[in-house]
């Protein structure tokens, strides 16, 4: 068995410099994926072992190439503009050519990089999933928001800024994997289209509350009340483990308080939804409270809704 990973872990060698497809690039990952498992097994060694794991990654990059090269039909929606069927002919998706989206994913990101990067990923000085979580992060950190704020001024102001956090509870669940934060006093300096008179309508996070109700006051806000919102499923948490979010209530100058009728419970009971995503209720019981208000959405990470301005990266 020895020898037959020896064997492999050879000919992958010489394969390397033979990959000219995309299935050449495929083939090459497996048997020195192979290869690797057979020195681990058979206790080859560290060399025998990191030696496969090289060519393996190596093999990943030039897929990777080879997929960003190629003209694609990822499926999902159909394009702006019709497809002819002999245009139809010449996209590929995925699937037809065995490749998984994730694979896809992570091998163009791979190929991306530049060769000192690669350099570093392929002698295991930085781990692969590494190298593509400061991809993704950076990318996520150039997505700024480059479009002005809606003209005019608003008199219901709804926000749930982007908060940078001291801690993360693992890599995967890091906000920078989700879209862009932004520091506390980028946030601040915000120039907040809000009306003489209006209220504000402020998300925040347990962890994030004193630094809300500053943000609050840096806006012209004075704090009123909030809202919970409950939450099906526990989170994390280094004290208690989150189960609810808080909308802060402020209020800038005279603008009335809505009518008895229209006043809600303070608290909303809904399950989680995916990372930022808050509960389209919430949309219903501002409208509620203020049918004929100016209103305006800020960080917006979403649909458009009717009736509501949104400003925001995504």
């Amino acid at each position: 068995m020895a020898e037959n990973s020896l064997a492999l872990l050879s000919r992958a060698t010489q394969m390397l410099a033979e990959v000219k497809t995309i299935d050449d690039a495929k083939y090459l990952m497996d048997i020195a994926s192979t290869a690797k498992h057979y020195a681990r097994k058979h206790k080859l060694g560290k060399d025998a072992v990191g030696h496969a794991k090289e060519i393996e990654i190596k093999a990943e990059i030039l897929l990777g190439k080879f997929l960003a090269e190629m003209e694609k039909d990822k499926g999902g929606k159909p394009k702006s503009k019709p497809i002819y069927q002999e245009d139809r002919l010449k996209l590929t998706t995925y699937k037809e050519i065995g490749v998984s989206h994730n694979l896809a994913f992570e091998s163009q990101q791979l190929a991306s990089l530049s060769e000192e990067q690669k350099e570093k990923v392929i002698t295991g000085k930085v781990p692969k999933k590494n190298a593509i979580r400061k991809i993704k992060e950076t990318e996520n950190r150039q997505r700024k928001v480059s479009c002005p704020i809606p003209a005019g001024l608003f008199n219901i102001i709804y926000a749930d800024p982007p908060w940078q956090y001291e801690h993360e509870i693992s890599d995967s669940r890091k906000i920078e994997n989700q879209y862009p934060t932004m520091k506390l006093e980028q946030i601040a300096a915000l120039k907040i289209p809000a009306a003489k008179n209006s209220i504000l309508f402020l998300w925040s996070t347990n962890p994030k509350l004193k630094e809300a109700l500053w943000i609050m006051e840096k806006w012209g806000f004075d704090y009123r009340t909030n809202l919970v919102w409950a939450k099906d499923k526990i989170g994390m948490g280094y004290y208690f483990r989150s189960q609810h979010e808080l909308l802060l209530v402020g209020k800038k100058g005279n603008y009335p308080m809505p009518e008895s009728a229209n006043r809600s419970s303070s608290l909303v009971t809904f399950p989680r939804l995916k990372h930022s995503k808050k509960p389209e209720i919430i949309y219903s019981i501002i409208e509620g409270m203020y049918p004929e208000a100016k209103k305006i959405e800020l960080f917006h990470r979403g649909e458009k809704r009717n009736g509501w301005e949104n400003w925001g990266n995504e």
